[in-house]
C-alpha cells in the first residue's frame, strides 16, 4: 500500500490527508518546474514534500525517522539536521548515481553529518569504513560501530 510509506506509531496516512497534502503539494511543484531550471520533480521528492507536510503541519510529531531514498548527500530528505544517522550496510547498487565503490557511496551516506548528531554504522569494508569514521570526526558526530 502506497500510504505505507508515511505513518506515525504504525498507523498510515488516511487517503482523506494524503489526498489533502497532495492537493497542497501539487501547486508547489507545479511552481518550481516553471519558475526553475531544476527539472521535473521526481516521485520520490513529492512524497518527501507530503511527509513533511504530514508530519510538520498536519499531524505535528516529536520526532520521526525519516528515511534516505538514495545515498543521502543530494537526497531529498537531507534538508534537516538529524539527530540520529544510521546506516546498517553499503551495496553497490545505484553505482551511475552514488560511486562505483564502497568508499564513494559510503561518502554519499556520510554526507547528511553535520555535526552534534551520533552516527550509527555497521560497514564491513575497510575504506567504508573509514570515509564514516574521518567524516564523523571531522564535524563532531559520535560515532556509535556495530560490528
Amino acid at each position: 500500500d502506497f500510504k505505507e510509506r508515511i505513518s506515525i506509531n504504525g498507523n498510515m496516512i488516511s487517503e482523506a490527508d494524503l489526498v489533502a497534502a497532495a492537493n497542497r503539494v501539487r501547486p508547489l511543484t507545479e511552481r518550481l518546474v516553471q519558475e526553475t531550471d531544476f527539472g521535473e520533480v521526481t516521485e520520490f521528492e513529492v512524497i518527501t514534500l507530503i511527509m513533511f507536510l504530514y508530519f510538520g503541519d498536519m499531524h505535528p510529531v516529536d520526532l520521526a525517522v525519516i528515511e534516505a531514498g538514495l545515498g543521502g548527500l543530494y537526497d531529498s530528505t537531507n534538508v534537516f539536521q538529524a539527530m540520529v544517522v544510521v546506516c546498517p550496510s553499503i551495496g553497490l547498487d545505484h553505482q551511475a548515481i552514488l560511486g562505483t565503490s564502497y568508499a564513494e557511496i559510503a561518502a554519499q551516506k556520510a554526507g547528511v553529518l553535520e555535526g552534534g548528531e551520533a552516527l550509527v554504522f555497521a560497514v564491513e569494508d575497510h575504506a567504508a569504513r573509514s570515509v564514516f569514521l574521518e567524516k564523523a570526526e571531522q564535524v563532531g558526530a559520535s560515532i556509535w560501530e556495530w560490528q
